[in-house]
């Protein structure tokens, strides 16, 4: 499995951001994954469907999001910062 886009994102408190990951060869094939935060407390990550999940922005800090399957993985550092007034 591979993420789509940065290796990196910033996102405020009670933001989400959505990530996504490449298509796999043969066309259509999808395999189980699963999406893990390093720091639950900090940004927390929910699937919302067999290439995408959810990330949430809970408290300022750092979380790197983690993605496997089928032997593979990929993940993304996420920084939460203070929500803007």
């Amino acid at each position: 499995v591979q993420l789509l886009g940065e290796s990196s994102t910033t996102i405020a408190v009670g933001e989400t951001f959505q990530a996504s990951l490449l298509p796999m060869l043969p066309p259509g094939y999808v395999p189980p994954v699963d999406w893990v935060s390093s720091n639950p407390v900090i940004a927390s990550v929910a699937s919302t469907g067999a290439l995408t999940a959810e990330v949430t922005g809970l408290q300022p800090g750092e979380a790197v999001i983690r993605v496997s399957g089928k032997g593979a993985r990929d993940s993304l550092h996420v920084t939460v910062t203070t929500s803007q007034p």
